[in-house]
């Protein structure tokens, strides 16, 4: 009897360092996102970026990647969406010119605005450049 209590009792501690865990890695995500939004909107700076890359990530996402230059320096960033086709058929508007914006501070804090096809990104900011 005092086995399966002591199993139990694991079981539930096990339960609750995992959801302990999930918890913290919600938070820290929470976080991250509002410190990059914060960045941005103090030191902010746009500039043109080309999609590079659409490819299937898992489920229902896709990663979309960009490339931007600032100071002769050239640098990649990712967009999580979910499938979309341009106008004119391409996949993920792959060959296409958008507007980015980068922290002056450190560009590697980047976003990029889709325009009309900002509603497909999973996190889509509140930047309108």
């Amino acid at each position: 009897m005092a086995l399966i209590a002591r199993n139990e009792t694991e079981s539930i501690s096990k339960k609750n360092v995992f959801l302990l865990i999930l918890l913290a890695v919600v938070i820290y995500g929470v976080y991250q996102n509002t410190a990059e939004q914060s960045e941005l909107d103090k030191y902010g700076v746009t500039t043109k970026g080309k999609v590079i890359e659409f490819e299937y990530g898992r489920k229902t996402t896709y990663f979309l990647r960009y490339k931007f230059t600032v100071s002769d320096k050239e640098y990649i960033g990712q967009a999580n969406t979910s499938i979309f086709n341009c106008d004119n058929g391409v996949k993920g508007c792959v060959g296409e010119t958008f507007n980015v914006i980068y922290s002056k501070r450190n560009p590697e804090i980047n976003e990029i605005y889709l325009e009309k096809y900002n509603t497909y990104k999973k996190i889509a900011p509140k930047i309108n450049p």
